[in-house]
């Protein structure tokens, strides 16, 4: 879900994201949290422990940068200039996908055939990043740099929920 909320926040502050771009999007998410969960399946419980210490913070910093990024870049020149290179695409996908890498440490846990299960989980990230970028498209037609506003806070909303649960838990 905090994947589908990046996707929107992001092609809403992007003047012009068409399918493409919300496919490609979709795709950079959907891989890396199939990825990430797979790397958690195959590196055992000692990276989980290093991680899990640390995870929150860089989740939380980088989304925090990339979100009061697009809303100075919206409130400076409107939504064209939130634009994101394909290399701060896949560092957000890291951060929003940290999280899978623990959830690949319980697979084996489970009586599931973990390569089906990564598949699953990277193909449900992708739909719903195509969707959710769609609507978030649609958004940033309507309401223009309002929705660059809008979506650089959702992305400090989403990196200060992830470090406010994980300090809590």
């Amino acid at each position: 879900m905090d994947a589908g909320a990046v996707s929107a926040a992001q092609t809403a502050s992007e003047d012009g994201a068409g399918r493409a771009r919300t496919f490609r999007i979709a795709a950079i998410f959907g891989i890396f949290q199939a990825a990430m969960a797979l790397a958690g399946w195959a590196g055992g419980l000692g990276l989980n422990q290093v991680l899990a210490e640390w995870d929150h913070w860089i989740a939380f910093a980088l989304l925090t940068t990339f979100g009061s990024r697009m809303v100075v870049t919206s409130n400076r020149a409107g939504p064209t200039s939130a634009t994101l290179t394909t290399r701060a695409l896949i560092v957000l996908a890291f951060a929003t996908s940290i999280d899978s890498l623990a959830v690949g440490l319980t697979l084996p846990l489970l009586q599931v055939e973990p390569i089906l299960a990564v598949t699953v989980i990277g193909l449900v990230t992708f739909i719903i990043c195509l969707i959710s970028g769609s609507i978030g498209q649609r958004l940033g037609a309507k309401f223009g740099r309002r929705a660059g506003i809008a979506g650089g806070m959702v992305l400090i909303g989403i990196g200060t929920h992830i470090l406010i649960r994980h300090l809590s838990a």
